[in-house]
């Protein structure tokens, strides 16, 4: 039915952590299968991050995984988040909208 990818982590250089992800996107067009993504603020922590990546299956979270490019950008969103960054899969049992 779907995959999602939830990478939490915590920093204070989210506008370095935004760059860092246009730049992957850019350098990945026509690569990567991520679907959509959503980056979220933590209102109780504010320099508390969550990104909602939403994949067709879980082999294709794992293609992009796998991609070079994701492999660097993990690398260095880990770096900007000094080390925090968590990553949970998730299997989608269930969707509705509104």
């Amino acid at each position: 039915m779907g995959f999602i990818q939830l990478v939490e982590f915590s920093t204070d250089k989210v506008e370095e952590m935004k760059k860092l992800s246009d730049q992957y996107r850019e350098e990945s067009e026509g690569k990567r299968s991520v679907s959509r993504g959503t980056l979220c603020r933590d209102r109780n922590q504010p320099d508390h991050y969550v990104v909602v990546a939403e994949f067709e299956s879980p082999e294709a979270a794992q293609e992009n995984s796998n991609l070079p490019e994701t492999q660097e950008f993990a690398k260095k969103m880990d770096e900007l988040a000094g080390g925090t960054t968590s990553f949970r899969d998730l299997e989608v049992v269930d969707s509705w909208e509104g």
